[in-house]
């Protein structure tokens, strides 16, 4: 029994915790992202969904939802953790020992929530290129399934476009 606690506890501190990917703006395209997020006059709205193995679907219910500018060096690092800029990065690991991939969204970036039904809108957006990102998780057992969902798009003045998020 003592030992069994003991490779608990190891494993814990091993890093069986979810592995963070973060993804850091360049200091130069800070002020640039900072006026990107300023009031605009379009809309982006969308929702975000996977399909189960068994052929249900899990949407973002009650995730957020984040709305990145697509600076320079957020673009780049986004496409080196999703391998482009529409993707997916699987969640994995297991309720009990952990483990598993989630993705931290950039700062600056505006927050929403995916409603009821898995979909989500961001008012009063700037015209130009965007990141949205969130995720869509559940459990099956012990395992986690699902990750986090990528899609970028760009938007002109004054116009409301649709995004769907899927893989």
């Amino acid at each position: 029994m003592r030992w069994t606690l003991a490779i608990l506890a190891a494993m814990a501190a091993s890093g069986c915790a979810p592995t963070v990917k973060q993804v850091a703006l360049a200091p130069s395209d800070v002020p640039m992202a900072s006026a990107m997020l300023e009031h605009g006059t379009s809309t982006i709205k969308g929702s975000a969904l996977l399909r189960q193995r068994g052929g249900g679907v899990v949407t973002c219910a009650g995730n957020d939802v984040f709305l990145i500018p697509a600076t320079e060096s957020t673009s780049r690092e986004l496409r080196r953790i999703f391998g482009s800029e529409q993707g997916y990065v699987r969640r994995g690991g297991t309720e009990t020992l952990g483990g598993g991939t989630l993705v931290a969204a950039p700062e600056p970036n505006r927050r929403t929530l995916c409603n009821a039904q898995g979909f989500f809108a961001f008012n009063n957006v700037r015209a130009g290129k965007w990141h949205i990102m969130t995720t869509v998780i559940w459990t099956v057992g012990e395992e986690h399934q699902g990750g986090t969902l990528l899609g970028t798009t760009e938007v002109a003045v004054d116009r409301e476009i649709e995004v769907v998020l899927s893989y």
